[in-house]
């Protein structure tokens, strides 16, 4: 059971480290932090679709509409790749936009979402009411500013991958080996 302990210690000191050191990065520098998740998107798209690629040609039927379709799909995986890696920072740029759109769409979502669960409460609604109206104006505010609310959830995916970080690395020096 020592063994198993120190495994998952272990296990639990690096991965606090890496995820406080990533946290740092996305704190530090949120824009080559952005990029970097930019260029791993277009890395994955180009494996993606090379192996997809690969598995339509690796079949023993006959070329079927299913064979094209895969074809057809690997190459705009490729293509997707191609254009991030062409232009990293109009991609990365459009990667923070979708985001902030995203998430604002979902949070007046939400919002809406809250108030009409409002009609099954008898009382206390004054907090759902707030809490729906703050989710709304919030929403809307990254509708209209999309870039400047995804990097300012970027920057806030940051200070919690440090938190989440740095708390990992307090769990992995309580425990004792």
């Amino acid at each position: 059971m020592d063994k198993f302990i120190n495994k998952m210690r272990r296990s639990l000191g690096i991965n606090g480290l890496l995820t406080a050191l990533f946290g740092v990065f996305v704190i530090v520098w949120p824009e080559k932090s952005a990029s970097f998740i930019s260029m791993i998107i277009a890395f994955s798209l180009l494996v993606t679709g090379f192996v997809r690629f690969l598995a339509s040609f690796n079949r023993k039927n006959e070329i079927d509409m299913n064979h094209i379709v895969n074809v057809m799909v690997s190459i705009v995986y490729w293509l997707a790749g191609i254009f991030i890696f062409a232009d990293v920072k109009y991609a990365t740029i459009s990667l923070l936009i979708v985001v902030g759109i995203l998430v604002g769409i979902a949070w007046v979502s939400e919002g809406i979402s809250q108030l009409t669960f409002l009609n099954n409460i008898s009382n206390r609604r004054a907090a759902f009411v707030f809490l729906a109206i703050i989710n709304i104006i919030a929403g809307v505010v990254l509708i209209i500013s999309p870039f400047i609310g995804g990097l300012l959830l970027w920057q806030f995916l940051g200070f919690m991958l440090l938190f989440i970080g740095v708390m990992k690395l307090v769990q992995y020096f309580v425990i004792r080996s």
